[in-house]
């Protein structure tokens, strides 16, 4: 059961911006820069508190660069 909710967590983010990608691509666009915005936020938030985010990713896993993978694909059909 985690395992498919693990496996879920990015493929679903990653299929439905794909599809938005290939289907929407100005949609696409706005979505994709508001969620590369998100992302760098998150790693510059990461930066400063360190500490922190170290600890919740040893709990949690790799979270930001599941986020930076789950919008490749997408940048990819957009592209």
């Amino acid at each position: 059961m985690w395992l498919a909710l693990a496996i879920a967590s990015w493929a679903v983010p990653l299929g439905v911006s794909a599809v938005l990608a290939w289907f929407r691509p100005n949609w696409a666009t706005v979505a994709g820069v508001v969620l590369t915005a998100a992302v760098v936020g998150v790693s510059v938030w990461a930066a400063a508190a360190h500490q922190a985010w170290t600890s919740s990713e040893d709990q949690h896993g790799p979270v930001r660069t599941i986020a930076g993978f789950a919008l490749a694909v997408p940048f990819a059909a957009l592209g």
